[in-house]
């Protein structure tokens, strides 16, 4: 009967490793969000209230 063979133990992430990912993943988990929120509303407010599809004509009466 042969020896076991050991498999190599998995490290648990460090405490400088979960600060690292958590310094990138939060800014990135908030901030995507909070973007597309705010471009949203951003549609939201600036867009024409009735959009028709006629032609508007505006005559500049010339400065005297």
């Amino acid at each position: 009967m042969s020896a076991p063979t050991r498999r190599p133990r998995r490290r648990a992430l460090g405490c400088a490793q979960w600060f690292v990912v958590i310094l990138f993943l939060l800014p990135a988990a908030l901030g995507i969000p909070a973007v597309l929120g705010y471009s949203w509303v951003d549609h939201q407010l600036h867009q024409p209230a009735n959009p028709g599809t006629s032609n508007v004509r505006f005559v500049v009466p010339p400065i005297r």
